[in-house]
Formats: structure tokens, C-alpha cells, sequence
């Protein structure tokens, strides 16, 4: 695969420019990516760990998703890299102006990410987000393809904010999209994979759209330029400061000029994805869908697997739940006699048992005096025992007691993992089994000075019983 990608990188690259598109070089590399992405697949299909499980691709959504992806990477990276060329040869702003100018973009990309993420969270429904994303993206892109040497900046900044407010309402919702349409055992690979072909997109596209500029470059130079002058074709602020005076303007001109097909052939691409956008099926949105927040809006790559990635979701639900809620509710489905303190208490004493009252204060960072009263109600329900020294230690009823806690546990993670099963697959019964633990463990209940004892969430305090 990254043979292949590479091929195509290469000729889409060096294709029309270092290297005639018929030349035996560029035919080798465009024969190579064929033959090397042709054999991918057969190779997935028979390897025992697939790095990208073919039973992926009989997803619909995952599909949709991804070729939504791959327009996405392929017409922003491609319009990301050619901005800053604009606003520094075309407008003269330096490199550090340039990057301070496409602000805007991130800020409509900031806004409509939060906005659409807080709507489909209420309302439940993401397939209009996707659909609307990338017409209003189509538009600002058909719009930064009409910017030439006297468009305002200002003008330009308000283009690139219609761009980014479409941009904001695709990239999170893709992600979500796929994570609400995958059983629990490809999580990590389809979620990673989703961020595969927005990148091999954006690869491709800074060649392609860098191999239409510099053919339209050299061709506007060819006619606004004498051919007596000889001046570089490379595009680039040092160039333009070192031109002479006669020749400054029309090479900026041919510049802006040849700038233009950029944008307008990624409003093209744009405009693929809009209508591929269509093909998305809206499905009732699992609770754990809530959990991606804005970070995933800006790309960022990750490789983790489903067990990382459920930790990640059970810690952001969690967090959003009532805690209070969720504890009490845990404690009453375990049908202990016992509260939440208590049986918060009951599991500390059996990770560090055998323990003390003095040692459990001190590393608990509680009082002594508010760990008395819990104490004695679990020796009186026969759950701990207290030695003549004071050493406690859990008994044979206190362990069944824990193991109703842990299994409670388990209970209220498949409640908010609703849609996955994670417990009948065997080899990830651990995994849920060291949530579960991690669940019961952090219950504070109405401590509130206990808190600082505990972690904040599923996910770092399942870290310690790893």
C-alpha cells in the first residue's frame, strides 16, 4: 500500500513538469501504483491480522465515509498548501502574515464543528451535517477560484471563513458516522482507517493540484512574459522580490492567474463529495457517539486500538453523565446493603489489603475520622475484618460483595455502550472485565475530600490495573 501510494504521489508530482506524462518513467510509476494497490487487497484477504480488514469495505457507511474523506483531504490539504503561495507572492504579506491570515478558516472550522456536534448530540440525526458541509465548502472553494491580483484580503478571509464553516461540519461527523456504524471488534482500525484515506486524499491532492499550477504557470508566463527574460518558474517570494520592475507585475499576474484552476478544480472535487455525501445512511446514534469532541474536527491522526478507543468513549460518557446518578444506580443493581462510600471503601481496602485505617487515610488523602464510620458498617456486614493490630482485610463474603460491584460495573458500561456486546467475545472479556473494576473503583460518592484520592476518569484510573 505505501508503495502504491508513493507511486502515485511521485508521478502526480513529476508528471507535465520534470517528466513528460509519456515518458517511460512516469508510465513505470503509474503501472506500479495499479499493479502494487491491485495486490493490497488480495494480500489482506488471506493475511491472518489485516492492517485494514477487507470486511470493512461491506460496511456502507465506512465506504461513504471514507470516499468522503478522501475528497476532503484531497481538495483542503491541496487549497491549505497553495493559500499561503497566494498571500505571499500575490498580496506580498510575509510568511508569518500568511499564516495569520488563514486564521479565519480555522475559526469557521472551530465554529460549525462545536455547533454540529451540540445539535446532532441533542437532536440524535448527523446525515444532514455531511450534505450540508461540503456544498457550503463547494462554494467557498468556487469563490477562492475567482481571487486575483486586486481581490481585497478581506474578501479573501471571508471566503476562506465559508470554507472553513463547511469544513467543520464534515470532518467530526465522518468520524462519529463511522464509530456509530462498527461492531466493537474493528473500532480502532475503522476509526484510523477513516483518517487512512483523509490523508492519502490530502497526499494526492497537494500533487495533483501542485501538478495543474505548474502547468498553468508556465503557460501564463509563456504569455505575459518576454521569452527574452529568463526568470524562474518556481513561485516564490524571493523570486518576486528579486524581479525587475518590468517583469514583477505580470509574473504576481501569472501567478494569480494559474492559482485559479487550483481552486476551482477543488470546488470540482468538492462538489464529487457533496453528491457521494448523499449515499450516507442516517442510523440511530449509539450513546457512545457522544463522546468524540472537537479534536477530531481538525484530522488529527490516531492508531489506537478498540480497547483504547472504548476506554477513551467510557471516560468522556462518564464524564458527562451524573456521576452521583451513575454510582447510586451501580450500587442499587449490585443489591448490596451497602452505600456508595461504602462500597467505594470496599474496593480500596481490597486493592491494598492487607492495609490499615492510618495507611488507608494517609494514601487516600481522607481523614481518619470519615473513613471510621464506612469501616465499621462493612465489619458489620462481614465484609472486612479487623485484626487486634488493626489490619483489614476483605472476607470471603467481601469478595463475593466486590465481584457484585465489579459485575454492576460491567452491567452500566454495556448500558452505555449500547449497540456493542464487547462481553461475548472472549478475548475481550479482560478488557471489560479491568473497566468494570475501574468503574466501581472510582466512587466517591458524596466524599467530596475523597476526590482528590481518585482519578478522573475511566480511562486513566483503568491505566493502574493494567
Amino acid at each position: 500500500m505505501a508503495a502504491g501510494l508513493s507511486a502515485i504521489v511521485l508521478f502526480s508530482s513529476l508528471g507535465g513538469t520534470s517528466y513528460a506524462w509519456g515518458s517511460p518513467f512516469i508510465l513505470g510509476l503509474i503501472a506500479a501504483s495499479i499493479v502494487l494497490l491491485t495486490l493490497f487487497p488480495l494480500i489482506e484477504a488471506r493475511a491472518a491480522e489485516p492492517i485494514l480488514p477487507l470486511a470493512l469495505f461491506r460496511n456502507r457507511t465506512f465506504v461513504v465515509t471514507s470516499a468522503v474523506g478522501f475528497i476532503i483531504g484531497f481538495a483542503l490539504f491541496g487549497v491549505v498548501t497553495f493559500l499561503p503561495l497566494y498571500l505571499q507572492v500575490v498580496k506580498g504579506h510575509s510568511p508569518t502574515v500568511s499564516g495569520l491570515l488563514i486564521t479565519p478558516m480555522m475559526a469557521g472550522l472551530l465554529v460549525t464543528s462545536i455547533l454540529s456536534g451540540n445539535l446532532i448530540s441533542r437532536f440524535g440525526h448527523y446525515r444532514p451535517f455531511p450534505i450540508a458541509g461540503t456544498a457550503i465548502m463547494s462554494i467557498g472553494l468556487f469563490l477562492l477560484s475567482t481571487i486575483g491580483v486586486s481581490t481585497p484580503t478581506l474578501r479573501t478571509a471571508a471566503f476562506m471563513v465559508v470554507l472553513g464553516l463547511g469544513l467543520g461540519m464534515v470532518m467530526q461527523v465522518l468520524v462519529l458516522a463511522v464509530q456509530n456504524s462498527v461492531d466493537y471488534q474493528y473500532l480502532g482500525v475503522a476509526t484510523s482507517g477513516s483518517t487512512l484515506f483523509r490523508q492519502i486524499g490530502g497526499s494526492i491532492g497537494v500533487s495533483a493540484f501542485g501538478a495543474i499550477f505548474s502547468s498553468n504557470l508556465a503557460s501564463e508566463l509563456a504569455t505575459r512574459v518576454p521569452h527574452s527574460v529568463h526568470i524562474p518558474t518556481g513561485a516564490n517570494p524571493a523570486v518576486v522580490r528579486h524581479l525587475p520592475a518590468a517583469v514583477r507585475a505580470p509574473y504576481i499576474a501569472a501567478v494569480a492567474a494559474a492559482l485559479q484552476p487550483v481552486f476551482f478544480a477543488a470546488a470540482c472535487v468538492a462538489v464529487a463529495g457533496f453528491l457521494i455525501s448523499w449515499l450516507l445512511r442516517e442510523l440511530p446514534l449509539r450513546q457512545t457517539a457522544k463522546a468524540d469532541g472537537v479534536g477530531e474536527s481538525f484530522a488529527s491522526p490516531r492508531g489506537d486500538s478498540s480497547e483504547y478507543e472504548l476506554e477513551r468513549i467510557l471516560s468522556s460518557l462518564l464524564q458527562r453523565e451524573q456521576r452521583q446518578q451513575v454510582y447510586e444506580g451501580l450500587v442499587e443493581r449490585s443489591g448490596l446493603a451497602v452505600t456508595p462510600p461504602e462500597g467505594w471503601l470496599l474496593n480500596r481496602i481490597a486493592e491494598r489489603a492487607p492495609t490499615s485505617a492510618p495507611a488507608l487515610a494517609t494514601e487516600l488523602h481522607v481523614p481518619r475520622e470519615r473513613l471510621r464510620g464506612p469501616i465499621e458498617d462493612l465489619t458489620r456486614h462481614a465484609y472486612v475484618t479487623a485484626g487486634a493490630d488493626g489490619t483489614l482485610e476483605l472476607t470471603d463474603s467481601g469478595l463475593a460483595a466486590r465481584e457484585r460491584l465489579i459485575a454492576a460495573g460491567r452491567e452500566e458500561l454495556c448500558r452505555l455502550l449500547d449497540g456493542w456486546r464487547p462481553e461475548e467475545d472472549e478475548a475481550l472479556r479482560p478488557v471489560l472485565r479491568k473497566l468494570a473494576v475501574a468503574l466501581v473503583v472510582d466512587m466517591p460518592g458524596d466524599w467530596g475530600s475523597a476526590q482528590a484520592g481518585t482519578t478522573s476518569g475511566v480511562a486513566a484510573t483503568s491505566a493502574s490495573h493494567g
